[in-house]
């Protein structure tokens, strides 16, 4: 199991963006930040920008936003912020090497991987809470599959 400081150092690694404060994990905060909030240090939590430029500490440029807000850079403190950056990690996956690969390309997947699971339960999480967001992952997860038993359950009636 890794510990706080790998798993930090897996998600810079992956994601650059992640090296703010405000996306260390264990991440713990009461409530996500809306649009027209400021964070602790008094910066906006959306900035619009239409092009991405160099990029914004604490800030992820995000393509897919809400669209009465659209392109520009989101807080890590916002949800939207997570989202777009699992829609990234999900085209960069490292090679698996499942069973025929070296024990540093199963390492490297590995770590894709955490980070991978830290960054998604954060794009479907209540709060910014990281053990709230994998009770909230888990629980989405249930409803999708229960969903689809239901489903298969009504097909096997007609």
């Amino acid at each position: 199991m890794a510990t706080a400081d790998e798993k930090n150092a897996s998600m810079i690694k992956f994601l650059p963006e992640l090296s703010s404060k405000y996306a260390r994990y264990p991440l713990y905060r009461e409530r996500w930040l809306d649009f027209d909030e400021t964070d602790d240090d008094g910066k906006p939590v959306f900035v619009a920008q239409t092009n991405k430029g160099s990029g914004m500490e604490d800030y992820v440029y995000c393509n897919l936003a809400p669209k009465d807000r659209g392109a520009g850079y989101y807080h890590l403190l916002n949800p939207v912020a997570y989202v777009n950056l699992f829609k990234r990690l999900e085209s960069q996956a490292p090679p698996t090497g499942c069973c025929c690969g070296s024990a540093e390309t199963k390492k490297e997947y590995d770590e894709y991987d955490n980070v991978r699971t830290i960054v998604y339960n954060r794009s479907v999480a209540s709060k910014p809470d990281d053990t709230q967001a994998a009770k909230d992952a888990l629980a989405k997860a249930q409803g999708v599959a229960k969903k689809g038993y239901n489903v298969t359950q009504n097909l096997q009636l007609v």
